[in-house]
């Protein structure tokens, strides 16, 4: 039985890849600022990034971390403040784990699978990008950048490092779809009416799935594109929303100036356009349930009514 520790399992992605790991017989702990309510089965631990604190006994016997922590990108204006703390709760955690680990007599850690996001291309129009593709541009390419850099040093401990680039999460719990349903609910589905705008998603359960799957094989390091096979655009992807929701609404196109004037650089987040491929995942076997954002969307709207 393997024992797996999660940073940031308090999320939406923590929380259901607890359940998914433990539905795997894996062993849990989690490492978070405050406990919060899960299954009993796993083992909650502390950590304070400010003061540098960590309660080393989540370590014991772990054979891989999932680090997933870091401050909701999309949870607040991006003040200077805010920029600030997105950068050093991702960061200036990694470097606290390091530092932590460096530090252990004897460390049963075998790999490090570090969350990272598609931010990094940023916005790159209809080219196809790859693990492979080079950095993009602005404060989202540069935070994923500089937070890859500090997994990578993992790797000077004999540690495993993979880096997941990960794409806009379907669940009907959190993330994007809530959002999106806002407006559908009033009988309008807005889009952002702008050029080949791409958004590269993934189903919560193919996730969590990719995450126990990099678990399982502590041979595959490196970058995995945490996104479906079959990108869209930002138009088909609220057409299949509406579609599937079951309820009317009219298509109507947005321009993007207006939320570039009503949110600034934040709008980066909505606007940069990123035609991803999970070329590394596919290569190493592993199978997508959910490649059609069709069936994705008509799958977490069955489970919402469920």
């Amino acid at each position: 039985m393997q024992k797996v520790l999660i940073t940031g399992a308090s999320g939406l992605i923590g929380k259901e890849l607890i359940s998914e790991l433990l539905n795997h017989d894996f062993e849990v702990n989690t490492l978070t600022r405050k406990k919060f309510e899960c299954n009993k089965k796993v083992k909650q631990f502390l950590w304070n990034i400010e003061k540098g604190g960590i309660e080393e006994r989540a370590f014991d016997g772990v054979a891989t971390i999932i680090h997933l922590a870091g401050a909701g990108v999309a949870d607040e204006s991006w003040t200077a403040v805010r920029k600030k703390e997105l950068w050093n709760s991702r960061i200036n955690a990694t470097k606290l784990l390091y530092q932590k680990i460096a530090a252990l007599e004897h460390s049963s850690i075998k790999k490090i699978i570090s969350a990272s996001a598609v931010g990094f291309y940023g916005d790159r129009g209809a080219t196809l990008l790859t693990e492979k593709s080079k950095a993009g541009t602005g404060f989202l390419a540069d935070l994923c950048v500089a937070w890859e850099k500090e997994a990578d040093a993992f790797s000077a401990l004999g540690i495993e490092v993979a880096k997941t680039r990960i794409g806009i999460v379907i669940s009907e719990k959190g993330g994007a779809l809530p959002e999106m349903m806002k407006t559908v609910k009033f009988g309008v589905g807005g889009y952002f009416a702008k050029p080949d705008l791409y958004y590269p998603w993934i189903h919560i359960s193919d996730i969590v799935s990719a995450f126990r799957f990099l678990a399982e094989h502590e041979e595959l390091s490196g970058v995995f594109n945490f996104t479906a096979p079959k990108p869209v655009t930002h138009q088909n992807l609220m057409k299949a929303t509406i579609a599937e929701s079951g309820k009317f609404a009219l298509l109507v196109p947005a321009p993007s100036f207006a939320l570039k004037l009503a949110m600034g650089e934040m709008a980066d987040m909505l606007l940069n356009s990123q035609n991803c491929r999970p070329k590394a995942l596919l290569d190493s076997g592993f199978e997508f349930k959910f490649s059609e954002v069709d069936k994705a969307m008509k799958d977490c709207f069955k489970t919402a009514k469920d």
